[in-house]
């Protein structure tokens, strides 16, 4: 069994070794780049993730010698234990539960090491987000106010997780960065923020809005008005893309017609 048949089949068809394959590729320096990429993509599964496979990605995470861009994936599949951690799944194994208690304590100073990779930082914020600290808060602000896009773009991103922030959120739905504005609109969604209606439903009725925001739209628009939703929906006509067409469907099921 390999890397390639887990890339290939969903997490729940993987075989009961399949976190030994992943903790190999990961511990390999000798993998190619993509292997050890993918590895760390699929290291915070729920189907597989245990001690080992957590001490690897922090191993990984804390080493100057491994590249940013794999020790930031690393911290990225960090996220997926957190939430684990935060929603009380992790309580049955005591061993896991107690190193995934471990992860905030190594995210936070990374994310205000201010001699870390800026990319790090930021995926330090993204993932230790998952599970909220009392830190949140001000990091989010700060990386917020920032005058670097990314920076920006990471704060609008965690407060998907994290109340507050809703005056935030709609000057974010203005930024003329796209991919910001998309954080925007998926956090407009999980808070229901009723004063996203109108952009929101912009969004959705524009023919030349990307794609990816205009299916992140539609999800929203089930969040903030669901009684108005399928009504609105269904009188559009324009949506040509089998992807939005299957969304506007799945969506109009889930919220019901009146």
């Amino acid at each position: 069994m390999t890397l390639k048949f887990l890339e290939n089949n969903p997490p729940w068809d993987w075989p009961e070794n399949a976190d030994q394959i992943i903790l190999k590729v990961l511990q390999n320096p000798s993998a190619t780049s993509e292997d050890r990429l993918l590895a760390a993509e699929m290291a915070g599964d729920s189907v597989v993730v245990n001690k080992a496979l957590i001490d690897a990605l922090l191993e990984i995470i804390n080493s100057a010698d491994e590249a940013e861009e794999f020790r930031s994936v690393c911290t990225m599949a960090l996220g997926p234990v957190l939430e684990l951690l935060d929603i009380d799944e992790l309580d049955d194994d005591q061993q896991l539960h107690d190193c995934a208690m471990l992860i905030p304590t190594i995210l936070q100073p990374l994310h205000f090491d201010e001699n870390a990779p800026d990319l790090l930082r930021r995926r330090a914020l993204e993932a230790s987000v998952r599970y909220e600290q009392e830190w949140h808060t001000g990091a989010i602000t700060t990386a917020f106010n920032s005058d670097q896009i990314p920076w920006r773009r990471t704060a609008v991103f965690a407060m998907r997780f994290v109340p507050g922030f809703e005056n935030q959120i709609m000057e974010a739905l203005e930024s003329d960065d796209e991919d910001t504005e998309f954080q925007a609109v998926c956090a407009a969604d999980v808070w229901s923020i009723e004063a996203a209606w109108r952009h929101v439903l912009n969004l959705v009725c524009a023919a030349d809005t990307e794609k990816f925001l205009r299916m992140a739209a539609i999800d929203a628009m089930a969040s903030i008005r669901p009684h108005e939703t399928a009504g609105v929906l269904l009188e559009l006509d324009e949506f040509e893309d089998d992807d939005l067409v299957n969304q506007v469907h799945e969506v109009v099921a889930m919220v019901g017609e009146d």
